[in-house]
């Protein structure tokens, strides 16, 4: 039930009912509120009967055929994505619903030629430019206000040596400051080769038109401590202290508009301290 919450400025923010999705769990609960999900939303990968065994798409102008690998719904999208490998050692994943493409990768290959390859001048800035042009080929790169990078190191051979480090590129709208599934992520290597392409969900964006105000208006950090105080570990406790390691705004495959918290809380069982890992839903 939504409850009011006194903010330092006087206005009054809403608390809402928060549903566990997944977690650590290295306590276990004898209370804890659980996500009603039917599916394998936000569960994982599986193997299902309904793709089909063999796939043709269209990767920037060039037909791939693959064999079936697993699917999955990959970062929260509202459609399952089926994933296939093809001879050529590209791997891609498309939307079940459509058949569009949803994910590109061409790390088998990568792995194998860029340690042979000589470094950019400025690895970071060029393959910055690289993410940008290569982002442009699949969606109009310049309706997407957010952005985030994180470098990988690969060490393939476990020297403590990079052989190069990719960049993952995070594009994605939001709506009152919160990304949402509506995203494309490019990484690209030190070299300069792109190496993957993740397709979020468009539909999301339509979902959450005109919303920033009622997204605005949630308590997020008092509704998650809300949660935490009222599980029930059979031993030891949640202490309350939690860090949201972040948030997004996306559909469940039902269509259900949710806010997904990732977060870190805090817990103490006997005298050892230590974290709990918990992803969230928050119903809109």
């Amino acid at each position: 039930t939504a409850e009011p919450s006194a903010q330092p400025n006087g206005e009054q923010k809403e608390i809402k009912e928060c549903f566990v999705l997944d977690g650590s769990f290295n306590l276990y609960y004898n209370k804890i509120n659980m996500a009603n999900i039917e599916g394998e939303w936000g569960k994982g990968v599986f193997k299902t009967d309904e793709a089909p065994k063999q796939m043709t798409a269209d990767i920037l102008g060039t037909d791939r055929t693959g064999s079936y690998k697993y699917s999955g719904y990959s970062n929260y999208t509202s459609f399952r994505i089926d994933y296939y490998h093809a001879e050529d050692e590209t791997d891609f994943g498309v939307n079940a619903n459509t058949g569009e493409l949803a994910y590109l990768s061409f790390m088998s290959k990568v792995l194998e030629s860029d340690p042979l390859l000589p470094d950019l001048n400025e690895p970071e800035a060029e393959a910055e430019a690289i993410a940008y042009e290569y982002a442009g080929r699949f969606v109009d790169i310049d309706e997407y206000d957010y952005h985030q990078v994180e470098e990988q190191p690969i060490d393939s051979d476990g020297d403590g040596t990079p052989e190069f480090i990719i960049y993952n590129h995070d594009f994605a709208r939001t709506a009152a400051g919160i990304p949402m599934v509506d995203f494309i992520t490019v990484s690209v290597t030190s070299k300069g080769t792109p190496v993957n392409v993740v397709l979020g969900d468009r539909g999301v964006s339509e979902a959450f038109a005109g919303r920033e105000q009622e997204i605005e208006n949630i308590d997020i950090e008092g509704s998650v401590r809300a949660a935490l105080m009222e599980m029930e570990p059979e031993e030891g406790e949640l202490t309350g202290d939690f860090v949201v390691e972040s948030k997004y705004l996306a559909l469940t495959s039902e269509g259900e508009k949710v806010i997904v918290l990732n977060l870190e809380a805090d817990v103490i069982s006997g005298e050892k301290k230590g974290e709990e890992l918990f992803v969230m839903l928050m119903y809109l």
